[in-house]
């Protein structure tokens, strides 16, 4: 826990290195010091089929989902700084958005 899962553009495939943002996110989390390293999951998912905006551009949007509990306050600031790691990842990305949801511990299974 957290499981965060980056989706994107299929196009940023060719302009971008999916992989260093996804380490970019993990060391986000892990700065956060609410993790061990080995808690925190990171993947990338893209998308061929999408409109942004009304229109075919780059997007990248982020869910974090980590279990219920943190104040609102701490998932705001992870929200923020989610979001500052993508778009100095990305920044001519027009389309960033970051969510943190919190899961209920009662139905998390691993």
């Amino acid at each position: 826990m957290p499981h965060c899962v980056i989706e994107y553009s299929k196009d940023l495939d060719q302009a971008k290195d999916l992989k260093a943002l996804c380490t970019a996110l993990h060391d986000t989390l892990m700065a956060t010091e609410l993790w061990q390293p080995s808690a925190i999951k990171v993947r990338a998912e893209s998308f061929e089929t999408y409109l942004a905006g009304g229109e075919v551009a780059p997007f990248i949007h982020v869910t974090t989902s980590l279990l219920e509990g943190r104040p609102l306050a701490k998932r705001q600031a992870l929200s923020k700084s989610l979001l500052a790691s993508v778009k100095a990842f990305a920044p001519e990305v027009p389309h960033i958005s970051v969510e943190v949801r919190e899961m209920n511990p009662e139905t998390y299974s691993k």
